[in-house]
């Protein structure tokens, strides 16, 4: 059997002792078994009893005998009140059970990075021309081909509609600075991401504040219950070694418990404000360019009349430069009630629309 190291590997020769009666070579390691028993439980060691007086035999006015072999002894514990050796017989169990536990969680509580892959550094999403979209291998808007129920396609419209005007629309939303969530924080250009990956979660983390990090988390835990919805989501995932070179290279993962409303892309393909939908993603590196990233990602809500699949990809960058993005800083964007505004260069409100109405002053004094 292969020796435990520290803690638990000098507990393992402690009970040794107190179980089997031999004495290891090295004595001060069972010497440490008294020391446990009289501090823990102060159980009193009279003095002088307590010496090795060799390597095979314990000083003791009480025969406690075991069966006799090489480097047994008579006497192995101190001289103690009867029917005390059986106590310390239990405190060195206890202690053994205890100390191997230890041993056991931190050694499965290591992470070997040999094990996983290197997805370390800066990684920017392929737009692949134009902005912030669900599917990058189609332009933004109509364009998408969204396999959106007859009511959310005509949400969709009227939203396009409103943003040719000027307006926002359903993107609103973000320019106020809240959480875009997912899947549109994975869609996010020019700010980068960054993976870490550790045995019991991989963390995906943002430059830019309007997306929060994702947890994934792959401990083999299963979805909580009566968790509050995130912008993120909560996401389970599994490491798969596709290629059997004992190495992992691919994460898959499911992400549930979303909070509404929430948006696929800036041009307003909603979801379902049920916060049923579900994003599988499969994640791994190029076979031929460990610099690029593959996002397998399909999409499952009740706005759909399918599941909607796509392939997003990342560059690592060259060079690794992390900067400061506040959404609020120098934020021009004024929202009163329900109409936006904007703050011009003069400090002064302006409409962001032609024709669109000043706001409401009625709790002003207005000089006529």
């Amino acid at each position: 059997m292969e020796e435990l190291p520290g803690l638990a590997g000098r507990a393992c020769r402690i009970a040794e002792v107190a179980i089997s009666g031999y004495v290891p070579e090295d004595l001060p390691t069972f010497c440490i078994a008294s020391k446990i028993a009289t501090i823990r439980f102060n159980i009193s060691v009279p003095p002088g009893k307590s010496q090795l007086k060799d390597r095979t035999a314990l000083a003791s006015s009480t025969p406690y005998r075991f069966a006799s072999t090489s480097l047994r002894h008579d006497a192995p514990f101190p001289t103690l009140p009867q029917g005390e050796h059986p106590m310390i017989v239990r405190i060195l169990i206890g202690v053994l059970t205890m100390a191997t536990t230890l041993a056991t969680a931190t050694v499965a509580s290591a992470h070997d990075e040999s094990q996983y892959p290197d997805w370390s550094g800066q990684w920017r999403w392929n737009a692949m021309g134009g902005g912030p979209r669900y599917d990058p291998s189609k332009p933004a808007g109509a364009a998408q081909q969204a396999p959106l129920k007859e009511e959310f396609k005509r949400i969709h419209e009227e939203n396009m509609a409103e943003q040719a005007q000027g307006g926002q629309g359903l993107y609103t939303q973000s320019a106020k600075c809240i959480p875009m969530g997912m899947p549109f924080q994975m869609s996010i250009v020019p700010f980068p991401l960054e993976f870490i990956i550790t045995a019991k979660t991989t963390f995906i983390l943002f430059e830019v504040m309007t997306s929060q990090p994702r947890r994934v988390y792959t401990d083999g835990r299963d979805f909580p219950q009566d968790h509050p919805p995130t912008y993120p989501g909560y996401s389970i995932g599994k490491w798969l070694d596709t290629d059997g070179d004992g190495r992992f290279d691919t994460l898959e993962v499911e992400t549930r418990n979303l909070r509404v409303p929430r948006l696929f892309d800036q041009t307003g393909i909603m979801f379902h404000p049920d916060g049923q939908a579900i994003i599988k993603e499969r994640i791994y590196q190029d076979k031929t360019n460990p610099n690029l990233l593959h996002d397998e990602m399909t999409t499952i809500d009740n706005a759909l009349t399918r599941p909607w699949s796509v392939k997003k990809s990342y560059t690592r960058l060259p060079t690794v430069m992390w900067t400061e993005n506040n959404c609020t800083e120098d934020l021009n964007d004024v929202f009163i009630g329900k109409e936006h505004y904007m703050l011009g260069a003069d400090g002064n409100l302006m409409p962001i629309k032609k024709d669109q109405p000043p706001p409401d002053l009625r709790h002003f004094n207005i000089k006529k």
